[in-house]
């Protein structure tokens, strides 16, 4: 951890103790970094399965230690993984050194570290997945965990549209891609969106810099970034039509307005609704979707 930017065990009780006093439900979630870039960390790692077994070591031990936590600020549930655990759980990750030497075993040490952390919180735990990962995974990997957590819904269309148009691109996911897989496990399923305020954000990724990066980029206090079109627009019309899509469908059990920044308004680029027209859908939907009044 960071102590200049990562908060201790002392500041997260306080938050979800403000958190409480306030009616709000508190999750935790298990993200990983590196002291460099992932790509730098993953290009220089060394694949060998003692290399594997250290990392996988290293996991599961950040895994527990996070359900310890949870358990101790009895937080209402865990989610684990992040769009880098999610890339190498569904081996999606195109990186040599994970090519060419992941564990043959892998699913089962996955396996065994969800069972113990879960064991470890014992709590509501999901599993985090991003969308484009979702053709490449295993649903059975759900069964030592109460749901999943979809980090986002991926690529809404290939060019700037209407509301209706990019519906109709999140109902095509919903029933032709996860619907399928999903509806039939039983388990929680939770969907996240992840749209940042820029006129690209029905792309699914931030391209900035040659490279289609995750929102997390444009995150508090990153810099205005010249290079992409801010629109607060595209923010909104892409929740007002993803919200009524999960809406409608009860397999569909929660979710998550993500990146959402506690500091304060700011009309910046990140995909924080806080201060910003999008936030209005939310509060609606809020509403409608748990009966909950809003103030």
């Amino acid at each position: 951890t960071d102590p200049g930017r990562d908060p201790s065990a002392r500041d997260i009780q306080t938050i979800v103790s403000l958190a409480r006093e306030r009616g709000l439900k508190v999750y935790l979630l298990a993200s990983i970094k590196h002291k460099t870039s992932s790509a730098e960390f993953w290009n220089n790692a060394v694949s060998n399965p003692v290399a594997w077994k250290e990392w996988f070591d290293n996991i599961q031990d950040f895994y527990l230690s996070v359900g310890t936590l949870a358990k101790s600020v009895n937080a209402d549930g865990l989610i684990l993984g992040d769009e880098e655990i999610s890339s190498i759980i569904t081996e999606s990750n195109n990186t040599e050194a994970l090519r060419s030497s992941y564990p043959a075993d892998a699913y089962a040490k996955w396996n065994d570290i969800l069972v113990q952390t879960k064991n470890q919180f014992g709590g509501k735990t999901l599993l985090g997945i991003h969308y484009d990962d979702f053709q490449f995974f295993d649903v059975n990997l759900l069964e030592p965990v109460d749901g999943i957590y979809l980090l986002n819904l991926g690529r809404i269309s290939d060019s700037i549209g209407s509301i209706q148009s990019y519906s109709d691109g999140v109902a095509k996911k919903l029933d032709d891609v996860l619907g399928p897989a999903l509806m039939e496990t039983g388990k929680l399923v939770w969907i996240g969106l992840d749209f940042p305020s820029i006129e690209s954000s029905y792309k699914g990724c931030v391209e900035l810099s040659g490279r289609c990066q995750i929102p997390s980029v444009l995150n508090f206090p990153a810099p205005f970034q010249p290079e992409l079109k801010t629109s607060h627009d595209q923010q909104t019309a892409l929740y007002n039509a993803s919200l009524p899509e999960e809406n409608r469908r009860p397999w569909i059990t929660g979710v998550v307005s993500r990146r959402f920044n506690i500091l304060g308004n700011y009309q910046d680029q990140s995909a924080s609704v806080r201060g910003k027209p999008a936030a209005d859908v939310v509060w609606y939907w809020f509403s409608t979707m748990t009966g909950i009044p809003t103030h």
